[in-house]
């Protein structure tokens, strides 16, 4: 169920950067996007980034870039905020695997957007 086409007002308190709205999209979204981050994980073959602090470091990472002014805006808020989110943590995991000087065999963009999408 797509959040804000249910609730446009949500939208505008969202991009408005009102804390109710931004707990409310982050309560929504940030188990979906924890199974992403171990997905990955796993796809990627770095079982460090699967541990519970580096998925924590991810989250805390990810929803503060999905929840800057810049990325608030970006939306379009027409089409569902999964994917957009998933984008924007697929980077955050990215930038995680170059600090630790991983080096992964896979393109961006053959990673998968949704765990589900990930094999198991």
């Amino acid at each position: 169920m797509p959040l804000f086409r249910n609730t446009p007002q949500l939208l505008v308190e969202f991009r408005a950067g009102k804390p109710a709205a931004l707990e409310q999209v982050y309560r929504y979204y940030v188990r979906p996007v924890d199974t992403y981050f171990r997905a990955l994980a796993r796809f990627a073959g770095v079982a460090e980034l699967s541990q519970p602090s580096a998925v924590a470091d991810l989250l805390q990472e990810a929803f503060i870039r999905a929840f800057s002014e810049n990325a608030r805006m970006a939306y379009d808020g027409l089409r569902e905020y999964s994917p957009y989110l998933h984008t924007i943590a697929r980077n955050c995991f990215f930038d995680a695997l170059r600090k630790r000087k991983k080096e992964v065999l896979i393109a961006p963009e053959d990673l998968p957007l949704t765990a589900d999408d990930a094999p198991a």
